[in-house]
């Protein structure tokens, strides 16, 4: 992990869609220590998309800097202890979906595991209550291992995300 974070802190603002996808791939392959992940990073991806024109502006560089905020502070995911319920988090809006698993371990909630997605066009166009079920649907089926056969609490938010 510390190689992560010198390479992370150590990495210049993209100048082009190279640098981009570069910075979106290390910081991706992490994605589960940053909670909301793929909504903090969409103003980068957003730079991806087939005929794009690139722009760097303000949106990117509050990503970009987020990210490698996020990515080169100590994480702070609990271990999960089968033993205690788990919680599931969910957050839909129309940007996308996110979840976090978390678990009371005695000093208060702390995340195991998160995990975001960016929305399709066609899942965008879903009304908040379709969002906040796809957005269930979703975690509980990727986050499994940790829930099946466990009973477990489930909170929905929304958020006004557009």
């Amino acid at each position: 992990m510390a190689s992560l974070v010198d390479s992370v802190a150590r990495f210049p603002t993209p100048t082009d869609t190279t640098a981009v996808k570069r910075f979106v791939h290390m910081a991706g392959y992490y994605r589960r220590f940053v909670s909301d992940f793929a909504s903090k990073a969409a103003p980068l991806t957003r730079l991806l998309r087939k005929g794009v024109v690139w722009r760097w502006a303000e949106p990117q560089q509050e990503a970009f800097e987020q990210l490698k905020k996020e990515l080169t502070q100590r994480p702070l995911l609990a271990y999960p202890d089968f033993s205690k319920p788990f919680k599931l988090v969910t957050d839909a809006s129309k940007v996308g979906l996110g979840a976090a698993l978390t678990q009371d371990q005695g000093q208060g909630e702390q995340p195991i595991t998160y995990a975001s997605k960016i929305n399709s066009e066609t899942v965008a166009n879903y009304t908040i209550t379709e969002l906040e079920r796809a957005a269930v649907v979703w975690a509980v089926k990727l986050f499994r291992p940790y829930l099946y056969g466990r009973r477990f609490e489930l909170i929905t938010r929304r958020s006004s995300g557009s």
